[in-house]
């Protein structure tokens, strides 16, 4: 998981447990607004809709861990020289790595 999602994940628990302990005397958006987080993210959390981000999707993944570790670097000097990080640059680099594991490059949607 990235560190904005870890992070995201954190806030989110702090506010549902921040809400919990006032026994919902105060409003969730409020809650919400206070502690930085998505008023319908934390709504959804509440009334149990979702579990959390691995509650759905994920099965569509193209690169392992490794390999989306592999490829970051590339596209962020390539950021950093001025080239701007387009959907063909990531596409490229994806397809690259998927060739040299003898997997078929990702579909272009």
């Amino acid at each position: 998981m990235l560190p904005e999602a870890i992070e995201r994940e954190k806030r989110i628990a702090n506010a549902i447990k921040y809400f919990n302990e006032y026994e919902g005397a105060e409003l969730y958006r409020k809650v919400a607004a206070k502690l930085q987080v998505n008023h319908v993210a934390l709504h959804n959390r509440l009334k149990d809709n979702t579990k959390g981000p691995s509650a759905k999707g994920g099965q569509n993944k193209l690169l392992t861990a490794v390999e989306f570790d592999a490829v970051m670097p590339c596209i962020r000097n390539q950021a950093l020289s001025g080239f701007l990080c387009i959907w063909f640059m990531i596409f490229g680099a994806v397809t690259f790595i998927r060739q040299k594991n003898s997997q078929n490059p990702p579909s272009k949607l």
